[in-house]
């Protein structure tokens, strides 16, 4: 492909945020397009990573595939022999990694099981278009596809981002980021690179494969994410893997989770057959909840609830999805507490179940339940 050396729209500097963690760019920029307002990201390419084709490779890549819903679209680009840069679409929530540092504070509510289930069919989603293309059910187009492999896919490159507008406005969605590390089919079969060359990955979700690499690692890797995320740690290994989806999740989220992470990476699901798999597992733990108030695996909102006798203070997250629910086992992850003045929250750990199902009375809350009155709402999700 022709790559741009100067860049098509005008920009202005907003902010410097550094390398966000990502290690292997030049620095990370929000700025702001002078004609149309709009916030963006500036993500700046190392001298390194020009003479090398990384970014070279990025762009291709993000060209190819920044048009799915759960992708980081990229806006504009410029590459000279001295100075490189990408725009892409700013994500205005941050990163997985700021989501479970702000979930690993005690103070905090548990993890919203809709959101477990969402933000891994998303990604799981967004895994299966970079393998596969748009009709993975289809040989012969996938054959013809130029199946892209991320590599890195970790917390801090699944962004988050609240949908402005459309059948979604209001959700929160998950986005799969930062393809500088990526390969291609047509890199591998033009000899620019090894097929099982080593990435530049964070060596924590390396594969149990590593260093070769196939699409069913950037499946380990997912499934390491979502480890994460349950377990409120950004360390997987730290999680107690007889439960990876957590102590309170259903069968069906451990299954599922522990599917993706086999060792063997030949018995292990490719992103198609995952997705496929973590959908069905959805249907049927909403399915067993009764469907009340349940999202479909598009994240769009489910049909408002009854409101609660008093309104409680906090997010509109919670005012949407957390009123009190049970888990699959029948125990309580959120209650409103008892003597409270605004229906605070507590949780009493993670849960995936992914709609509100009951509203207790006042009554029937313990006293234990009184004592965490101080864990109200987030005013973040």
């Amino acid at each position: 492909m022709k790559f741009q050396t100067h860049p098509q729209r005008q920009w202005r500097i907003i902010q410097n945020l550094g390398s966000q963690g990502g290690g292997f760019n030049g620095g990370i920029i929000k700025v702001q397009d002078r004609a149309s307002g709009k916030i963006y990201i500036e993500k700046r390419a190392k001298p390194s990573d020009i003479s090398h084709g990384l970014i070279h490779r990025e762009v291709a890549a993000l060209k190819q595939v920044g048009s799915y819903d759960y992708i980081t679209d990229i806006v504009d680009h410029h590459i000279s022999p001295h100075r490189a840069s990408i725009y892409l679409e700013y994500c205005n929530m941050g990163s997985l990694t700021d989501f479970i540092d702000r979930k690993a504070d005690p103070r905090s509510t548990g993890v919203n099981g809709h959101l477990i289930w969402q933000w891994f069919i998303e990604i799981a989603g967004a895994l299966t278009y970079c393998h596969s293309g748009p009709t993975p059910e289809d040989p012969a187009s996938v054959h013809a596809w130029n199946t892209i492999i991320h590599r890195d896919v970790k917390p801090a490159n699944i962004l988050l981002t609240r949908v402005e507008h459309g059948p979604q406005a209001g959700d929160v969605v998950a986005m799969l980021a930062d393809f500088g590390c990526s390969i291609s089919k047509d890199f591998v079969q033009n000899m620019e690179i090894p097929a099982d060359s080593q990435s530049m990955l964070t060596e924590q979700f390396a594969p149990p494969e590593a260093p070769r690499y196939t699409g069913r690692s950037d499946v380990w890797q997912l499934g390491a994410c979502m480890v994460c995320l349950c377990w409120r740690t950004q360390m997987w290994r730290r999680a107690d893997m007889r439960f990876p989806a957590g102590r309170q999740a259903s069968a069906e989220l451990h299954d599922v989770v522990r599917w993706s992470m086999e060792r063997d990476f030949e018995k292990r699901p490719g992103a198609p057959e995952l997705l496929a798999r973590v959908r069905s597992a959805y249907d049927v733990v909403k399915s067993r909840a009764g469907g009340v108030g349940g999202q479909n695996v598009r994240g769009r909102r489910p049909a408002p609830l009854p409101a609660p006798p008093r309104r409680y203070g906090g997010s509109r997250e919670f005012d949407d999805y957390d009123y009190g629910f049970e888990n699959d086992y029948g125990g309580v992850c959120v209650r409103a507490l008892k003597k409270s003045p605004n229906w605070t929250l507590a949780s009493e750990g993670l849960d995936d179940m992914p709609f509100p199902r009951l509203q207790y009375p006042l009554d029937e809350v313990s006293a234990n339940e009184q004592r965490k009155s101080s864990c109200t709402t987030d005013t973040q999700i």
